[in-house]
């Protein structure tokens, strides 16, 4: 009786977590396009005169603004930052041994970190597919 309790726990358990994981995508993927647009908006066009060290690059051809896109590792993570496209991207954010960073993903999360509570309001469990599985269970008992 006591295994079968466990065993009870264990599937509502990881059905609750697939669908905590599910609810809380949507606001992630939301947070990373929130981020992905400040650091394009950041990037001005280039006129003459290359970047300060410390502030965001200058674009030339805009390959480093285009490249900038938000998705889904392997893993599940959501991410966003320059492809490979612009593979200069992270010597630009992080700086070399030969050049100051010019900071422009940093910065962008810096100024839209305030709101990212916010996407949370309003989102349910009971509103994701295993959330509406698991709802469908507790009904039948």
């Amino acid at each position: 009786m006591i295994q079968l309790r466990k065993l009870k726990f264990q599937i509502l358990r990881s059905r609750i977590l697939t669908a905590a994981q599910q609810a809380s995508l949507t606001p992630l993927m939301e947070a990373g396009y929130m981020t992905q647009r400040q650091a394009k908006k950041s990037m001005r066009p280039y006129r003459g005169k290359a970047s300060k060290p410390g502030k965001p690059p200058k674009s030339r051809t805009k390959k480093l603004k285009k490249s900038i896109r938000t998705g889904r590792d392997r893993s599940g993570l959501v991410v966003t930052g320059p492809t490979r496209e612009a593979f200069y991207g992270r010597a630009l954010e992080k700086g070399t041994s030969r050049m100051a960073a010019h900071p422009f993903m940093k910065p962008a999360l810096e100024k839209v970190r305030a709101k990212f509570p916010g996407l949370w309001k309003g989102k349910s469990l009971s509103k994701t597919p295993e959330g509406k599985k698991l709802n469908r269970w507790r009904m039948s008992r």
